[in-house]
């Protein structure tokens, strides 16, 4: 823990410290920053880079928000000594903007922090964030440049605020302006300050720190620009995406088949059967799994069947297998009467 760090600018508590990082670009080409409200089942990967210097956080998106998690017991600072937050960040171009975040968490524990960071390479980054100094939270901005770090804001809001809460960053050349908000309408100027970078990425991020730092996970409801922001937020615009089918397959008995398959995301099954192509019989189920089967019933044995899965998402969007077939199993072969007490449920067919 850097505590002492930190001390030394005297703001009355000591500040968590967070990271070294490794760069993983992004296969998004670099413009303006692009807005994601989460609403998907899994990170955008065409956008966003997961940056985990220390190895051990996780990144999830839950349908709503993105979810970053950090465990006890190791630092994920980002500091003079290393930049080792775990982030998601997105390629932008070295030009002016504004960019807001949701956090829909709040440090409970001392050094648990949230914010978004600006990078220009592996050494050279900007964090905007808040963090838990040990009963109050703290409005704070650095910089650090390799082994050199300076505090630009260092506040601590009063009242404490709770979840939700807004931040946004302003680029305007090599001036930064830092606002915050507590209810998403009405901005406070936490600070402004001059530092001239190449900015490279942005994207938000979680940390800790502390001996030992405290388990934390941050949940962001959503990264804007605020130049093309993303309305409605989480109004059902955000998923488009249908879901990725694989690994069908058919296993018939002489009168059924079950089918099988698997998709990307929680989604409904549906397979289509019959005797061609054009099918003319179903079985659905609506419970949005990733894990599909069904079973086609009442078939003759010793016959090809034509059949296609389709799965659709919570949004509604849909995909569909291509068509395959399967063949029953030979017909019984007659032979000595077979004994049957009929205790079932059902007639043996």
């Amino acid at each position: 823990m850097k505590i002492r760090c930190f001390r030394a600018v005297a703001i009355g508590a000591a500040v968590a410290v967070i990271g070294a990082l490794p760069m993983s670009p992004a296969s998004a080409a670099a413009g303006a920053p692009v807005s994601d409200d989460f609403h998907a089942s899994a990170l955008n990967s065409s956008l966003w880079s997961v940056e985990n210097p220390v190895g051990n956080g996780s990144v999830a998106v839950n349908g709503t928000q993105l979810v970053l998690s950090v465990p006890a017991g190791s630092n994920h600072d980002t500091w003079s000594d290393g930049l080792n937050a775990l982030r998601v960040v997105q390629p932008v171009a070295n030009a002016d903007f504004e960019v807001e975040s949701k956090f829909e968490s709040m440090g409970t524990a001392q050094y648990q922090d949230e914010g978004i960071l600006v990078e220009q390479d592996a050494s050279t980054v900007l964090r905007f964030d808040v963090f838990n100094a040990g009963g109050s939270i703290v409005l704070f901005a650095a910089s650090i440049s390799g082994a050199t770090a300076s505090v630009k804001v260092a506040t601590t809001l009063s009242p404490s605020p709770a979840a939700p809460f807004w931040m946004r960053v302003k680029r305007t050349g090599s001036t930064w302006l830092f606002t915050y908000s507590r209810d998403g309408s009405t901005w406070v100027t936490g600070g402004s300050f001059s530092f001239a970078m190449t900015v490279a990425k942005v994207g938000p991020y979680a940390g800790n720190s502390g001996t030992p730092a405290p388990a934390w996970t941050a949940n962001v409801d959503y990264f804007f620009n605020t130049a093309s922001p993303i309305v409605p937020e989480d109004g059902g615009g955000g998923d488009v995406t249908p879901p990725v089918i694989s690994g069908v397959t058919a296993t018939p008995t002489q009168a059924s088949a079950t089918v099988a398959w698997t998709t990307n995301e929680a989604s409904s099954s549906r397979v289509d059967s019959g005797a061609t192509a054009t099918y003319g019989a179903n079985v659905a189920n609506a419970s949005l799994v990733t894990t599909h089967s069904l079973v086609v019933s009442g078939l003759a044995c010793a016959t090809t069947y034509h059949y296609k899965v389709t799965s659709a998402d919570a949004a509604a969007n849909s995909a569909s297998s291509a068509d395959a077939t399967f063949k029953t199993s030979a017909c019984a072969a007659a032979g000595a009467p077979v004994s049957d007490d009929f205790h079932a449920s059902a007639l043996n067919s």
